[in-house]
Protein backbone atom coordinates (compact mmCIF):
# COMPACT_ATOMS: atom_id res chain seq x y z
CA UNK A 1 0.00 0.00 0.00
CA UNK A 2 1.00 3.61 -0.47
CA UNK A 3 0.20 6.41 1.91
CA UNK A 4 1.06 10.02 1.15
CA UNK A 5 1.95 12.56 3.80
CA UNK A 6 4.75 14.53 5.41
CA UNK A 7 7.96 13.13 6.86
CA UNK A 8 9.37 15.02 9.89
CA UNK A 9 13.01 15.47 8.84
CA UNK A 10 13.84 17.94 11.65
CA UNK A 11 13.08 15.58 14.55
CA UNK A 12 15.91 13.38 15.86
CA UNK A 13 13.43 11.09 17.62
CA UNK A 14 11.54 10.24 14.41
CA UNK A 15 11.68 6.61 13.27
CA UNK A 16 12.77 7.04 9.62
CA UNK A 17 14.18 4.30 7.41
CA UNK A 18 16.06 5.19 4.21
CA UNK A 19 17.06 3.08 1.24
CA UNK A 20 18.88 4.00 -1.98
CA UNK A 21 19.41 1.67 -4.95
CA UNK A 22 20.82 2.10 -8.44
CA UNK A 23 20.32 -0.07 -11.48
CA UNK A 24 22.20 -0.08 -14.78
CA UNK A 25 19.97 -0.55 -17.82
CA UNK A 26 20.60 -0.37 -21.54
CA UNK A 27 19.15 3.17 -21.43
CA UNK A 28 21.37 4.47 -18.60
CA UNK A 29 21.48 4.44 -14.80
CA UNK A 30 18.30 4.56 -12.73
CA UNK A 31 18.37 5.66 -9.08
CA UNK A 32 15.61 5.19 -6.52
CA UNK A 33 15.48 6.70 -3.02
CA UNK A 34 12.84 5.61 -0.51
CA UNK A 35 12.07 7.31 2.82
CA UNK A 36 9.78 5.41 5.21
CA UNK A 37 8.37 7.12 8.31
CA UNK A 38 6.84 4.86 10.94
CA UNK A 39 4.97 6.99 13.50
CA UNK A 40 4.47 4.17 16.02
Amino acid sequence: WIRKGQVPLQSLAANIDYCCRTAKTIYGILGIKIWIFQPF
